[in-house]
């Protein structure tokens, strides 16, 4: 008899195959801890490595899922005690040990955090690893003497996403008032507007001028997750002293580049890796999507939530209909 149900990816005739498949505990070592999972989310990396070639899992089968909630059912470690609630993000979930894809977790408790008050597993996981991705990117912005200006010009890309849409919200919240959402989906102007973009364009504005290496300057800070070459496209626009924070790779991860608004305009390009990120500094980061970043309720992400049985369509079909915001999955 199997103790608990895991949603397993396995690998046949070189496709990757996803499986619900009955798991046993195993014998928890010193300073793990068993977490009995509440919320999950369904990320781009996730429903990415259903491709064999993506390169995301380098050895299958492997329970995904990048990020969970849950409470501690059992815990070698004097810091956590039984009915605590925590949340796991990056520290290779999903990757190269089981994620979160799974009705209980074993894992090492240095990668996991308890949810800080007032958030619930719920809020959580409406932020998981997105919501991490978000708040070091919006680090490095709120670093600049810029930011003092609440009217200072920003541009989000991907802003439909996740990290996208949380971004706005945050930006919202912090009372920044000249935000640019770029996006492809022109149903999705209201929505982007009620998050707390003030200007929504596609990305051929931004595409569509000559290859210029300098055009007028617009942005003082640009946070993108497209990559490829809209990333490109959007240093031109780059005012002196600014910014470009880069954190996904949707379109593709290679794009081009000309030396002159970095050595013209002194602008910087900046990489977020949510995974690795030091865990101390990452508790400090749920203390502020907690409090100070936490988005008020009516101007907050768009939240599609499923069941754990209803993940294998979802997230065949993710990377071809993505959804806007944020898809979390409740377990039973």
């Amino acid at each position: 008899m199997s103790d608990y149900q895991a949603l397993e990816y396995q690998i046949k005739d070189g496709q990757v195959i996803p499986k619900y498949v009955p798991k046993q505990f195993r014998v928890r070592k010193d300073g793990e801890v068993l977490i009995r999972v509440q919320y999950s989310s369904i990320n781009h990396k996730d429903a990415l490595a259903l491709d064999n070639n993506s390169g995301v899992i380098k050895n299958y089968p492997i329970v995904p899922g990048i990020d969970f909630s849950g409470m501690i059912i059992e815990s070698n470690d004097s810091r956590f005690f039984p009915g605590d609630k925590v949340v796991g993000t990056g520290f290779n979930f999903g990757v190269t040990e089981d994620g979160g894809y799974s009705e209980f977790v074993t894992t090492s408790s240095q990668n996991i955090l308890k949810v800080p008050r007032p958030l619930t597993m719920r809020d959580a996981m409406i932020f998981g690893t997105a919501g991490v991705t978000a708040a070091i990117a919006l680090s490095y912005f709120l670093q600049m003497p810029a930011s003092i200006d609440k009217q200072v010009p920003i541009l989000i890309t991907g802003a439909t996403g996740g990290v996208g849409g949380l971004l706005l919200a945050m930006l919202r919240k912090l009372k920044f008032t000249n935000v640019t959402a770029v996006t492809r989906q022109d149903t999705a102007q209201d929505y982007l507007k009620s998050l707390g973009a003030a200007h929504v364009i596609a990305p051929e504005v931004l595409t569509q001028a000559t290859d210029h290496p300098l055009q007028t300057g617009r942005y003082m800070m640009a946070i993108d997750g497209i990559g490829g070459d809209l990333l490109g496209h959007i240093l031109p626009y780059i005012k002196y002293g600014g910014k470009v924070v880069t954190y996904g790779n949707a379109d593709k991860a290679t794009f081009q580049a000309n030396v002159l608004p970095f050595i013209l305009r002194n602008i910087s390009l900046i990489g977020v890796d949510s995974v690795f990120y030091p865990n101390n500094d990452r508790a400090e980061l749920w203390q502020l999507l907690a409090t100070a970043l936490r988005p008020d309720h009516e101007h907050n992400v768009a939240v599609h939530e499923i069941g754990f049985e209803e993940m294998i369509p979802v997230l065949k079909d993710f990377l071809k209909k993505p959804k806007l915001g944020r898809t979390i999955v409740a377990f039973p």
